[in-house]
């Protein structure tokens, strides 16, 4: 507002404060940024990501300077839009009232000025966001002297009652500085948008010349607004704009090293995998090395074994104190056993070194399966156990696929059946099921003996394990037996499975599906077509333990 004696226009402390705020926000902007990449970077980013995001930061933050310049420009302009159209308004109304016709001093009741005042005090009073309305004259020494000025209710209370809400006397003179005034004398609008400070307050003006009936300047009009709510609305724009590009900054911070982190963690993984595939390559070569030299050791032991067990053999064919031929036979179940134990590695290390080959050949089913069943019918006999094949009439007797590796496995699980079987039976139980050129066979070792848990069958196909220690240590043998029986069975495309209750025996099946050959007839005369039991071994109690078996007059009995 125009008073007595205002201090001339200059630039402020918050004019100040909107050139700096924004070195200030980078500033500070900056100083966070460098605290949270070095806390990026003790956390594992790499420094690829951690040099990209600091150019990138950087990049924003310099960017941002006209982007909030002009964000504070775009509501001061708007301010600035509604503002014009108010002056030039209130000029034309005070032409109209006579403004004119003023003399250079009015008397306060002169009645032109008194309706020129209350023009301006109603403007007021409908409009808040003006501080005051005022005209002045250039006189002709140069001095510019206020003539109207209207009484401003600040506080808005309907009353005029401090020094600062009194009116200007008429003719008083509007102070030293008055050269900015003089485009408005010339007949130009003028609206000085930088605040100024006088003893009122903070302020900015529109100044419009008023001119008289005949067309020339003969004063002007100025209207004053509070710079409060136009230095808010300017602080409130470049603050928002500078939120966003804060945001923008910690966004591109954050999604930096979020992508660092990532690829640290890459990087930690990759370095990770390829020690674990170097560890496994050495685990591999280690394995492979260890195959290579079990499979060579079984082979060069089980050599001069051969000799020991024909040796032990041809002493017992001698005549032997009965001493010696216990001593004899005693190096004979010894040289059997450690030769077993052999073979099971040997045919470990092949599996294991991928080296197990299935042949696929015609053979007989039911005389391999005698054949193997012969091979430990005398142990049976030992124990007084019951050995006998089930092979029904409709089986197929010609098979195409491997005899030695099928009579193999029968062999071991027949014999870990009479390992673990103290009385009653063992029974080789045969299902065939045929289908187009091929058969699905299902072979069953049933036994009486121990039985095994439930805990105890998880572990039964494991390398190296036994159904307890206990096992180990009274029947021996090196947990391998059912695992090298699995593998092959698996090789041959089937399965191999157990079911069991402890005290009343043991079922261990596998199914494989084989090809029929052609010609399906035996090439030994089949026995007991009608039952289709053949018993190898007969104990003392056959007829007890296996009568569903025996039951049909003729069974072919081999002791």
């Amino acid at each position: 507002m125009l008073q007595a004696a205002p201090h001339p226009p200059s630039m402020s402390s918050t004019d100040i404060t909107l050139g700096h705020d924004y070195l200030y926000f980078a500033a500070l902007l900056t100083i966070a940024g460098a605290a949270f990449l070095e806390w990026a970077r003790r956390r594992g980013c790499t420094h690829r990501a951690l040099c990209a995001v600091s150019w990138l930061g950087a990049l924003v933050i310099a960017a941002s300077a006209p982007v909030i310049d002009y964000a504070g420009r775009l509501p001061r302009e708007r301010l600035r839009a509604s503002i014009d159209g108010v002056a030039p308004t209130y000029a034309r109304e005070v032409e109209r009232l006579g403004h004119a016709s003023l003399p250079d001093r009015p008397a306060p009741d002169d009645p032109t000025y008194l309706a020129i005042v209350e023009a301006e005090k109603r403007w007021l009073e409908v409009n808040h966001g003006i501080a005051d309305i005022y005209t002045a004259r250039r006189m002709p020494d140069g001095s510019v002297r206020l003539l109207v000025d209207s009484e401003t209710d600040y506080d808005h209370d309907g009353r005029y009652t401090d020094d600062r809400e009194a009116r200007t006397a008429p003719g008083e003179d509007y102070g030293s500085d008055t050269a900015s005034l003089a485009p408005v004398f010339e007949g130009r609008a003028v609206f000085d948008d930088v605040p100024y400070h006088d003893r009122w307050g903070w302020w900015v003006s529109a100044t419009v010349p008023l001119r008289a009936p005949d067309g020339h300047v003969e004063a002007m009009l100025g209207v004053d607004f509070p710079a409060e709510e136009w230095l808010r609305t300017t602080r409130d724009a470049r603050l928002a704009a500078m939120a966003v590009v804060a945001l923008l900054v910690v966004l591109a911070l954050a999604c930096g090293v979020i992508i660092g982190l990532l690829e640290a963690d890459l990087q930690r993984r990759i370095s990770v995998e390829r020690a674990l595939v170097a560890a496994r390559d050495a685990a591999e070569a280690a394995n492979k090395a260890k195959d290579s030299f079990l499979a060579t050791m079984s082979h060069e032991i089980r050599t001069p074994m051969n000799g020991v067990l024909g040796m032990a053999n041809l002493l017992l064919e001698t005549p032997l104190r009965p001493d010696q031929r216990e001593y004899a036979g005693s190096v004979v179940r010894s040289a059997e056993a450690l030769l077993g134990v052999l073979n099971d590695i040997l045919d470990y290390s092949k599996i294991e070194a991928g080296k197990l080959t299935i042949e696929s050949v015609v053979f007989d089913l039911r005389v391999t399966l005698e054949d193997a069943l012969a091979a430990v019918v005398s142990g049976a006999a030992e124990k007084g156990i019951d050995l006998a094949l089930r092979y029904p009439p409709e089986a197929p007797s010609r098979v195409v696929g491997d005899p030695g590796r099928l009579r193999q496995v029968v062999l071991n699980l027949v014999s870990n059946a009479i390992k673990f079987t103290h009385a009653g039976h063992v029974l080789v139980d045969v299902h065939a099921a045929r289908h187009d050129g091929g058969a699905r066979l299902r072979v069953e070792v049933r036994d009486t003996g121990i039985g095994i848990t439930a805990e105890q069958r998880k572990r039964l196909f494991q390398e190296f394990s036994q159904a307890d220690a206990s096992t180990t240590r009274l029947y021996g043998g090196t947990g391998l037996g059912l695992v090298i029986c699995k593998r092959i069975i698996e090789r041959m495309g089937g399965s191999i499975d157990v079911a069991s209750e402890v005290g009343r025996g043991s079922t261990f099946g596998f199914t494989v599906d084989v090809p029929v050959a052609q010609n399906d007839a035996p090439t030994l005369p089949r026995v007991l077509d009608d039952v289709g039991v053949l018993v190898l071994g007969q104990g003392p109690s056959a007829t007890h333990v296996l009568p569903e078996l025996l039951a049909a007059a003729g069974a072919r009995v081999t002791t």
